[in-house]
């Protein structure tokens, strides 16, 4: 009779085997640890209208040219990404930091409007359009259920900085009704504030280090390009560690 030892059969430690349950366990169990890096994309939709602040035109040239008192637009809905990271204080209690960048490079109603209190507004035009708003803000996230569950609703409100930036470039009106500035012509806005956010959303845990979910906000940005406020709905991927 042959011992296992002599023959060609390689057995892993017994270590090796011990560990293997182990693994096996923390890879299938509900994500619950107390760091996590969230990656997010999504949507933005701003419903407020943006106010372009300055208006630019070539030296000596267009003299004859009116120069608005208000220009602001509407803008499409357009993308956001965001990367943040948490710690878990407590069992349902995360403090969070986050950076966000949302933009929109359509618009679609254009409002002009003179020092005489003229009003000329615009909702069917063809214009090259930015809008950037970035965010760094931190705050905390509370989980309705507690760790261990495959599936944790939260809510989430955080505040901090945010910097919008406007450019509106080569307006075409419709009709020639109003007029909207010649291809050099540029209008654009940029300005710096604080800014608070809330919503909520939901983790579903695929193993004990990774979760996806959605994420849906508010933001409010005080004293920003007329006061912006809008909307982010989000998918988020969760690495917890």
């Amino acid at each position: 009779m042959h011992s296992l030892g002599h023959g060609n059969l390689n057995l892993p430690p017994l270590s090796l085997v011990a560990l293997i349950p182990a693994v096996a366990a923390v890879l299938a169990s509900p994500a619950g640890a107390q760091w996590r890096v969230d990656v997010s994309g999504g949507a933005f939709v701003a419903p407020s209208r943006v106010q372009f602040s300055e208006q630019h035109f070539p030296a000596g040239e267009f003299q004859e040219l009116p120069l608005w008192s208000s220009i602001s637009a509407k803008f499409d809905t357009g993308g956001s990404y965001a990367l943040g990271a948490g710690y878990a204080i407590t069992d349902r209690i995360e403090l969070l930091g986050q950076f966000q960048h949302s933009l929109s490079r359509d618009i679609r109603a254009l409002r002009f409007e003179a020092r005489s209190g003229l009003v000329a507004q615009s909702s069917n035009l063809t214009a090259r359009a930015d809008l950037d708003v970035f965010s760094l803000t931190g705050g905390a996230r509370l989980h309705l259920l507690p760790s261990g569950q495959r599936l944790r609703p939260w809510l989430v409100g955080q505040m901090g900085w945010y910097r919008a930036t406007a450019e509106l470039k080569d307006p075409i009106c419709e009709g020639g009704r109003i007029y909207c500035g010649p291809s050099v012509a540029r209008y654009n806005g940029s300005s710096d504030g604080f800014g608070v956010q809330g919503g909520g959303g939901f983790d579903y845990a695929v193993s004990g280090l990774v979760s996806v979910g959605v994420d849906v906000r508010y933001h409010k940005a005080f004293d920003l390009i007329g006061g912006l406020h809008f909307v982010t709905t989000m998918a988020t991927v969760g690495i917890h560690f």
